[in-house]
């Protein structure tokens, strides 16, 4: 066999060689895209399986593998005729989808197989559907289980063999045998012997008691042992040769024995027995009983003279074109064939309740054409073809069905009639009389039932013809007299006709532009698009539209708009086209010198446009600097009032013998006001979503009980705390600190509005849905909503929209600072949610946070690490790199405090250079984000590369980096910071990393 290519276009797969040769099944399976199936790419396949595969590729016995809880089949090419047309198509596809109707026969013998039991069979009788129809199939088989990991078993090897044909021919071998017996059986040799002028018997074989029947014979005489045979001749031939002494031998001779209804036939002989003078004293009587061969050879003659007749009449049929010619056609033949009286075609009204006779045979009887009650023909014949079955009368005034009708007078008396039933509704009846009673025989009434089906599909197939000549008919006229271009083609796309506008517009003749003749009158320039385009609709049976222009009889161009339908048939499948070519050179024209116009009217336009742009950029300039300015105002008067507190406190702790309680006083003041500073910077980059978070996967409902304790202190014992908690944990992946901090905010704020008396709601749900809100659409997906509801005054309709605005308060001064709520907003939208706000006066305010749901990765949010800060440094060395002077010296001179030694570098290149020189006497590198050149996060990767071991703490107050992508991995200290959280990072840094670190 020729091993075929890869399919043409197919890329190269790297394993491609794992399946060397085979064949077609071999090439079919070097081209597939397992990629796309769930055996997926061959390169990660178990030895196993691509063992099996290069067995059964090499091998010229049919071989198939059933791989995985899919069963999914591979097969080699001596396979492949087994499957016929499902050939190549079942290659990769689940087994019972390849054989779905062989499910219940041999599943449970492949569940064994999978269960690890090896099944063998010599003969098993599968009815398949292979080709489009049932088939009886035999197959001798052995089923192996192919273990894979932990004995499981991953799949079965097939080596089968199809017997069909032999079982076939054995089986037909052994009917022939069969049939023989039956033949030796039936037409058994017969001896007697017979003395005497009286013909007395002295002996008989059996076979001869077979064939005359069970009766004494010997010492009796013939003619009192067969009184039957009396004037048949038999005697009268026995005296003749016991006479004469001459034999008589006969053939075929018609014999009618006592108790048999039907004649017999033998072959026999009559020899005359002789005594030593010659004189005759016997009779040896022998032969066969041929009546099933007379028998056989009669009903031979019949069925000749049946195929004949129906050889003639189906060429009767078809040079009829009308349907009713075809009927006459048909019932004259098996009129004159069958020698009845009448031969007609009924047709059943719609009613069900009344026949009409049309087309009629008559010899002898007149004509019953017309329409009458169906009952008038006898309830029991109606029922019978309603039943669907064929009515069959000898005599009709004999059965109680039909008896009194006074058929006989309408020249019925025998009749068959034959019945076509359709979706359980009897349509039409094919109909044979008889003026006098008649013994219908089995192979007339096979006759009449075999030419009623004849007669239904040539009318069928006549009112068919005719029906599409006459629709292409009144095509042909319609798309004539139509003004516009029309022209058909055959489903493959290929023009065949045109009406006579097209051929006038072109000046061509009919013919001329068949096939891909067309193209010719097509502008060279729009070819390509259409024939593109053509080819498309043509693949896909989509509707074919496109704009080209075609060659006029005097070499001009014109637009054309040419659309073209496809007409289907009964399954679906494209039959042919039909399509239309509309002149539309006016409407190009006008179209064009619209666009002059419009060109003009754009041009205009955009200069009007452009103004108002630039008064619109003007308006959001101006707009701007007026938000900055509230933003600066709000930022500067809040820092004022923090630098007013640490202002006072320097110049208070300058003073001369200042009493230690006072100092202590007044450096508290001053690092209660940095945390103040720290928290409003926090709150400006959570609302500008510039915070680095630290997300974590946490349970909500366990945070907000944690924090309900919290809000429980600030609102004090008027207010009442209710949590509504998911009957189901619902977790999110975000910041939980900042998470914390959003529901102290709201709830705050809540508590404020409250005037510190009231019920405040805290529920926690998930949802499907994110409302739309503030110009935003509604978002689909899983996300947990967390609301805080409370009774208070409510929010004004106006300030609504402004609530989530840096520095914006309805409170008054001193009592809040109007970026609380702007740090739920920003953390809200840097965690991928939402916060919306639902307010009615004086009933109360509802605020929803909406966060995307996460999975339960089997972590829980980690609480603070207690971890002490270092007293001494024990001589660990720093590499701070560091690009400002004052925070450069601050924290060199800190660490020194504490016990460390440090080198400073001024930016990363600086480090770097240090690095080189030794890296080795660094404990750790402290770096701040932000720098000119390379800044903190670049550098801390570049370390990481070269210096694995070497760990890195980064420093920042803000770095839009970290805000878009987190620390990378690197633990992370906000400005500003402390000397304890200088010395507690430092440790927890030094300290983790020397965990990580492998045992040497």
């Amino acid at each position: 066999m020729i091993d075929l290519a890869p399919l043409t276009g197919a890329p190269a797969q790297p394993w491609a060689s794992a399946f060397p040769g085979g064949g077609e099944a071999g090439a079919l399976m070097r081209a597939n895209d397992w990629g796309s199936t769930k055996l997926g790419d061959p390169g990660d396949w178990p030895p196993a399986l691509m063992t099996l595969v290069s067995v059964l590729l090499s091998s010229r016995q049919p071989m198939f593998v059933a791989w995985g809880e899919d069963r999914i089949l591979l097969y080699n090419d001596a396979y492949a005729p087994m499957l016929a047309a499902r050939h190549p198509a079942a290659l990769g596809r689940p087994f019972f989808e390849v054989w779905p109707e062989i499910s219940d026969a041999i599943g449970a013998l492949m569940d064994r197989v999978f269960a690890g039991e090896p099944v063998h069979m010599n003969d098993l009788e599968l009815t398949l559907h292979r080709n489009g129809y049932p088939e009886q199939t035999h197959f001798a088989f052995s089923y192996t289980p192919v273990p894979g990991k932990n004995g499981i078993v991953d799949g079965l090897f097939c080596a089968c063999t199809e017997t069909t044909f032999q079982v076939q021919a054995e089986r037909r071998a052994a009917n022939e045998r069969r049939r023989q017996r039956h033949l030796l059986q039936q037409m058994p040799g017969f001896v007697a012997v017979l003395a005497g002028p009286d013909h007395v018997f002295e002996h008989v074989n059996d076979a001869y008691v077979t064939l005359a029947g069970p009766r004494a014979f010997v010492g009796l005489k013939a003619r009192n042992v067969f009184p039957e045979l009396t004037g048949q001749g038999f005697f009268e031939l026995l005296d003749e040769v016991y006479r004469t002494g001459l034999p008589f031998a006969a053939r075929a001779m018609p014999i009618h024995l006592a108790g048999e209804t039907e004649k017999r036939f033998i072959d026999f002989l009559y020899q005359p027995i002789r005594d030593d003078d010659g004189t005759v004293t016997g009779i040896f009587a022998g032969g066969y009983d041929i009546t099933e061969r007379v028998r056989a050879e009669e009903a031979l003659r019949s069925t000749e003279r049946r195929q004949a007749f129906m050889l003639a009449l189906g060429d009767s049929m078809r040079e009829q074109v009308d349907p009713r010619a075809t009927m006459q056609a048909a019932v004259d033949a098996l009129g004159r064939h069958i020698g009845a009286s009448r031969v007609g075609y009924g047709l059943i009204g719609s009613d069900g309740d009344t026949v009409t006779l049309e087309t009629e045979y008559l010899d002898g009887v007149g004509a019953l054409v017309g329409t009458y009650p169906i009952e008038s023909f006898g309830p029991g014949n109606i029922a019978n073809l309603r039943a669907g079955r064929t009515s069959v009368y000898a005599d009709v005034e004999d059965d109680p069905g039909t008896a009194g009708l006074g058929l006989g007078e309408l020249g019925i008396a025998a009749l068959i009639s034959v019945p076509l039933v359709r979706v359980g509704q009897l349509r039409s009846a094919l109909y044979v009389n008889q003026r006098v009673p008649r013994v219908w025989t089995t192979d007339e009434v096979e006759l009449v039932e075999e030419v009623a089906s004849r007669i239904w599909d040539a009318v069928e197939r006549a009112r068919a013809d005719a029906a599409r000549r006459e629709s292409e008919e009144q095509f042909r006229v319609f798309a004539q007299v139509m003004p516009n271009q029309v022209w058909a083609a055959s489903a493959d796309g290929h023009l065949y006709w045109f009406n006579d506008q097209v051929y006038a517009y072109c000046a061509a003749v009919p013919g001329e532009l068949d096939g891909t003749a067309w193209t010719s009158i097509v502008h060279p320039d729009d070819l390509d698009a259409a024939g593109l385009a053509w080819a498309r609709s043509v693949a896909t049976g989509e509707v074919y539209e496109a704009e080209f222009r075609i060659r006029r009889f005097d070499a001009a161009y014109h637009w054309f708009l040419v659309r073209a339908e496809p007409i289907l048939g009964p399954s679906g499948e494209i039959l042919r086209w039909v399509g239309t070519n509309t002149d539309i050179e006016d409407q190009k024209r006008i179209s064009a010198e619209l666009r002059h116009l419009n060109e003009t009217l754009e041009q205009r336009v955009e200069e009007r446009t452009q103004d108002l742009l630039l008064a619109e950029d003007a308006l959001r300039q101006a707009q701007k600097m007026e938000a900055v300015g509230q933003l600066t105002g709000g930022v500067a008067h809040d820092f004022n009032n923090l630098l007013t507190v640490i202002k006072s406190s320097t110049d208070l702790l300058k003073r001369p013998d200042l009493p230690e309680e006072r100092r202590l006083r007044y450096v508290g003041a001053i690092s209660d006001t940095v945390a103040r500073a720290a928290k409003l910077t926090g709150q400006l980059l959570a609302f500008a979503r510039r915070q680095a978070l630290k997300p974590e996967v946490f349970d909500v409902g366990r945070s907000v009980l944690g924090v309900a304790d919290m809000v429980g202190t600030l609102t004090g014992a008027r207010i009442r705390i209710v949590t509504n908690l998911a009957e189901v944990a619902c977790y999110i992946d975000a910041d939980p600190s900042q998470f914390d901090t959003a529901i102290v905010n709201m709830a705050v704020n809540a508590r404020d509005a409250m005037e510190g008396e009231g019920v405040l709601t805290i529920s926690v749900a998930a949802t499907s849905l994110v409302p739309a809100m503030r110009s935003h659409h509604a978002i689909s997906g899983d996300f947990v909503a967390v609301s805080i509801s409370d009774t208070g005054s409510g929010i004004a309709p106006e300030n609504v929209e402004r609530i989530f605005e840096p520095f914006f308060t309805t409170k008054d001064v001193g009592q809040g600072t109007g970026l609380g709520l702007s740090q739920v907003f920003g953390f809200a939208k840097q965690s991928g949610g939402e916060i919306g706000v639902e307010s009615t006066p004086g009933v109360g305010t509802t605020f929803t946070l909406y966060l995307p749901q996460a999975a339960d990765d089997g972590t829980t949010a980690r609480g603070p690490e207690d971890v002490e800060p270092l007293s001494d440094g024990h001589g660990m060395q720093i590499l701070v790199v560091e690009d400002n002077i004052d925070v450069g010296t601050f924290a060199t001179q800190t660490l020194a405090e504490l016990g460390y030694a440090t080198v400073w570098a001024k930016n990363a290149d600086e480090a770097l250079a240090e690095l080189a020189t030794d890296a080795s006497r660094f404990d750790v590198v402290f770096t701040d984000v932000v720098m000119p050149g390379m800044n903190g996060i670049d550098l801390a990767h570049e370390i990481r590369r070269r210096y694995h071991e070497l760990p890195v703490l980064l420093a920042s107050g803000y770095s839009h980096v970290l805000a878009k992508n987190g620390t990378y991995g690197f633990e992370l200290l906000h400005k500003p910071y402390s000397v304890e959280q200088l010395s507690r990072t430092l440790r927890k840094v030094a300290t983790s990393w020397q965990s990580r670190m492998p045992a040497v």
